[in-house]
């Protein structure tokens, strides 16, 4: 997959790092979620434009999940 959009904000929540591509919180089009060492990197994105960046990525049914409780 390819993106491309500016950062416009990282937030380091202990095991990952969200960080919103295209718009601010909440009217953010992605969030790239940085894990591992790729945590690091969160910092030193702020007001940049990812041009390309390929990425694995786990898609989640919200309404699947809310009725398995």
């Amino acid at each position: 997959m390819s993106v491309q959009g500016k950062v416009y904000g990282s937030k380091d929540i202990g095991s990952m790092v969200l960080v919103n591509l295209g718009a601010a919180y909440p009217n953010q089009l992605l969030t790239v979620v940085l894990k591992g060492k790729a945590k690091d990197l969160g910092s030193q994105l702020d007001n940049k434009t990812i041009k390309r960046y390929c990425m694995n990525f786990v898609s989640l049914d919200f309404n699947q999940l809310n009725n398995s409780h």
